[in-house]
């Protein structure tokens, strides 16, 4: 990106112009913090700190803010989202978050042992898991609420070599020098095996039934070349920065591609020679893809950045709304058919509705 500084009354402003002429405005605080972001439609993102330099807000160009609050020790104790939703964290004076309540009052609880590794943690409903470590510290064993134990076994370099689930069947993990993991043996028993190069790079995956997929790779570490289980061949080709530009299937038939600036591709053709164009406006956002038969299909978007409308190329609209943290609430179909979504305080679908 090109662009230019400049210092006004304290507040550092920051000019970047992306590669297809988009600007990026950015504004700084006397300690560096960034304190608004535009983006190249105009959408600024307005940031606030308390005295100690911590975030305390964050705010879209609409208003919709995201809240923070800090222990003096400088510790998160409370996040509440656009939407008004809270959760509540709890620490030990060792620092160990020992206490979690989300945004629908649900309370998840952590116990640490005196070297502040965790041995139990609470859900809300009161179900534990507990862990168990060695010397080092690593995890070797697990204890679900339902009283069921996964053990894990190690080499002298902490790598797992064994994980015993709760009937007593094992896995076996085997490795290289480099770490890298050259042999499974899964709770069937069944083996399958990995081969790297000098370079560490996986070059050959041995299955269970003998069968091998196979990878070879350019100088810069890319895949060129995949021979799968079956012997059959892909081969990939790039371009100077490294986007992939060339596929060619075990039929010999190719796929490619074409980029813009930014890196986002705006030309594919397929293995049947058909081409597809893609078109962004300046923040990087797909507003249509052109088919073969020169059909378009267009893309709108909210103020955020979200999907607010598809035009399918005979005009037909698909709508679609969000809420305050940008969810989707509704979709609307070109026939006029809306389906509704619901959610819990903590993000989850609850309901749909057509």
């Amino acid at each position: 990106m090109s662009g230019f500084q400049m210092l006004f009354f304290n507040v550092l402003l920051i000019e970047k112009i992306n590669p297809s002429g988009g600007k990026y405005k950015y504004a700084y605080n006397s300690m560096d913090q960034i304190v608004k972001e535009i983006d190249p439609l105009g959408r600024e993102t307005h940031y606030r700190y308390n005295l100690r330099g911590e975030l305390i807000e964050v705010k879209d160009h609409l208003g919709n803010a995201v809240t923070y609050k800090y222990d003096p020790l400088g510790r998160l104790v409370e996040k509440v989202d656009r939407a008004g939703y809270k959760t509540v964290f709890e620490y030990d004076p060792a620092g160990n978050l020992i206490a979690k309540v989300d945004p629908r009052s649900f309370k998840y609880e952590y116990q640490y042992d005196p070297l502040n590794r965790l041995v139990k943690k609470v859900d809300p409903k009161g179900n534990e898991t507990r862990y168990k470590y060695d010397a080092v510290g690593n995890i070797i064993e697990v204890i679900d609420p339902l009283q069921r134990i996964t053990r894990y076994e190690y080499d002298p370099l902490d790598r797992v070599t064994k994980i015993i689930n709760p009937l007593g069947d094992e896995k076996k993990f085997s490795y290289n020098w480099a770490g890298k993991v050259t042999e499974v043996i899964d709770y069937n028993g069944q083996k399958t095996k990995y081969q790297y190069d000098k370079l560490n790079r996986l070059v050959q995956i041995i299955n269970p039934a003998g069968y091998t997929k196979s990878y070879a790779y350019d100088q810069l570490d890319r895949i060129i070349e995949m021979v799968d289980f079956g012997g059959e061949k892909t081969s990939y080709s790039y371009n100077r920065v490294g986007e992939l530009i060339k596929k060619i299937d075990p039929l010999g038939n190719e796929t490619c591609w074409e980029y813009n600036a930014l890196g986002l591709p705006v030309k594919k053709i397929n293995a049947r020679g058909y081409a597809y164009r893609y078109e962004y406006n300046l923040a990087g956002e797909l507003i249509s893809i052109t088919d073969p038969m020169d059909y378009r299909t267009e893309y709108q978007y909210t103020p955020l950045g979200d999907l607010a409308k598809v035009i399918d190329p005979l005009g037909n609209v698909t709508e679609y709304e969000y809420d305050a943290r940008q969810l989707l609430v509704a979709k609307t179909d070109a026939m006029g058919y809306k389906t509704r979504y619901e959610y819990d305080p903590n993000g989850n679908l609850m309901n749909m509705t057509v």
